[in-house]
């Protein structure tokens, strides 16, 4: 995950470093949907956030109505954990990245105060 105001940061710095050239990986702490609905279910308590796993046999059922997943992209990403080497954003444009925790309170609180999510 990474908070879209460290990417507008990052963008920023790079724009103000001549020394800053090719891609940077920008990505912070990986984490799992059932990591997030975790974050989510402590946050608003008065919510009931699923938190279960869901079951990889879905993915492939998903893949049969929707074109854009194939089964061999279930079979390689399927409970795989995947995290970036993001050191050379840090060292090189300074990004410091927020706790997912931080940015996942953040934008729920922006999808209740815009009217996108109601709670209670």
């Amino acid at each position: 995950t990474v908070d879209v105001r460290d990417v507008a940061a990052a963008l920023a710095s790079a724009l103000e470093r001549p020394e800053a050239a090719g891609r940077y990986i920008l990505s912070g702490e990986g984490l799992w949907m059932q990591d997030i609905a975790r974050i989510v279910a402590e946050l608003y308590p008065q919510l009931k956030v699923k938190t279960g796993k869901l079951p990889n046999a879905l993915l492939y059922l998903a893949a049969i109505f929707d074109k854009r997943l194939s089964f061999g992209a279930v079979r390689r990403l399927a409970g795989r954990h995947i995290e970036y080497d993001n050191r050379r954003s840090i060292e090189e444009l300074g990004v410091r990245y927020r706790p997912t925790r931080e940015t996942i309170k953040d934008t729920c609180a922006t999808l209740v105060d815009r009217g996108f999510a109601r709670i209670g």
